[in-house]
């Protein structure tokens, strides 16, 4: 149990240290593009000069919607002479000027110096910290993402002395189990304890994905949207830079509209309450449609996306909702888009078997999973700690998604992987829902 919880906190601690990098790169990447506007087409007024003038942009139009959340906070610092100069922190006053050789300035000066990076560390006053770094280029600037340690490990710290209480109660319960009375009684206890762990999990799980999948597209949105709205008359050329943070802006809507989706349905599915409109569906034209759908996304990857048969005429059409089924073939084929190497294939194959029921696999050759990385796959908000979700965004709802469709359509769902080569997952529709084309 004890070895578990060590276990969790090492991977809450990696997590914290992600979501810090993540908001550094973040803020900086968003910066940097204010203050590369700025020195093209704007001309500024600002006493502290167009340094400052960027940061108070950026404080405006930005920083104001990052939540101060327990003792997260975020600096931005430059360098004067032998000191370190504070020009922004979200949560509290600015700190006095700090000399550039002390040790507890590690993160910031680091920074400053160009170097990106997140690790565990003391902050000037000397708190142990997690702390992410990332470089302003543009400004010769730096920014640090940081948490108190101890906010990372007070749960861990609570959770231990309460499984120390359990398990000595536990231990006095076992000496008497001798006496039949008290085996029931343990064995609820301990499924109530393994309950609770597992609820507890979920919803820490639900929030740390919940917490990076809504925020980031939310600051691009509203950061690119400030920028845009501080220039409401732009000339020729700053509307095609306009054109471009558009772009961005449609792009992260589109990203939180699939997330807000995706949960939606989850949650409907879960309460019994998905409307399902079953009728005949042409398969061949629902397969090349999202073969359609996803031809950009193949394209800008240099993937090709192919059929199995190659002639899908000759495939049988099936019987269910056609907006479902849509939804399973989309969700599948853009995994294995997003997980395949460049210059890779995806094959769709399409097979009925000779009980009468229909196969759809779609197959890559990417990254793929190892064998006991898939159940995490398949679970509600399940990301493997691997390559597989370190590397790619998403809320780990999009396998799950398929699977809960998929028996709604009364199939069944089957994911194979082998790292390094590949991924195949396979719905497999009863015979009940195939029918011939030439038997309608």
């Amino acid at each position: 149990m004890m070895i578990a919880l060590i276990w969790l906190y090492s991977t809450a601690y990696e997590e914290k240290l992600h979501d810090l990098s993540q908001m550094a790169k973040n803020q900086a990447r968003l910066i940097n593009a204010v203050a590369r506007f700025d020195k093209r087409y704007s001309q500024h007024d600002h006493v502290g000069g167009p340094i400052e003038a960027t940061i108070s942009q950026v404080i405006d139009a930005n920083m104001t919607s990052i939540r101060q959340d327990g003792t997260l906070d975020v600096l931005i610092a430059k360098i004067e002479g032998d000191k370190i100069q504070f020009l922004m922190r979200l949560a509290g006053p600015l700190p006095t000027p700090k000399p550039l050789a002390d040790h507890l300035n590690g993160p910031i000066s680091k920074a400053i110096k160009g170097m990106s990076g997140a690790e565990s560390t003391h902050d000037f006053k000397g708190t142990a910290i997690l702390a992410a770094y990332e470089p302003i280029d543009e400004l010769n600037l730096g920014i640090v993402t940081k948490i108190d340690l101890s906010e990372v490990q007070a749960p861990f710290l609570k959770a231990a002395a309460g499984i120390s209480v359990i398990a000595i109660f536990l231990v006095i319960l076992a000496s008497l189990s001798n006496r039949k009375i008290f085996r029931p009684v343990i064995d609820q206890l301990i499924d109530a304890k393994n309950e609770a762990e597992k609820a507890d999990r979920a919803k820490s799980d639900f929030l740390a994905n919940m917490s990076h999948e809504l925020r980031t597209p939310l600051n691009a949105i509203i950061g690119f949207a400030e920028v845009i709205k501080s220039n409401p008359a732009p000339s020729s050329e700053e509307k095609q830079k306009h054109n471009e943070y558009a772009h961005d802006i449609h792009t992260a809507g589109h990203h939180l509209l699939q997330v807000i989706n995706d949960i939606l349905d989850m949650a409907k599915i879960e309460a019994d309450s998905l409307q399902i409109h079953e009728e005949l569906v042409d398969l061949e034209y629902l397969i090349r449609d999202c073969r359609t759908m996803l031809s950009l996304a193949a394209e800008n990857q240099n993937i090709s996306i192919t059929t199995n048969p190659t002639n899908l005429s000759s495939i049988p059409n099936v019987y269910g909702d056609p907006t479902r089924l849509k939804q399973i073939i989309t969700n599948l084929l853009s995994n294995a888009i997003k997980f395949s190497n460049e210059n890779g294939q995806v094959i769709i194959h399409v097979t009925v078997q000779h009980s009468g029921s229909l196969d759809i696999s779609i197959e890559d050759h990417g990254i793929g999973m190892a064998e006991h990385e898939i159940p995490i796959a398949l679970s509600k908000f399940g990301q493997v700690q691997s390559s597989y979700a370190r590397d790619h965004e998403g809320t780990g709802l999009g396998l799950p998604l398929v699977q809960m469709l998929t028996h709604i359509h009364e199939g069944e769902f089957k994911v194979e992987s082998w790292i390094n080569n590949g991924t195949k997952a396979t719905v497999t529709l009863p015979a009940s829902r195939v029918k011939q084309k030439n038997k309608l």
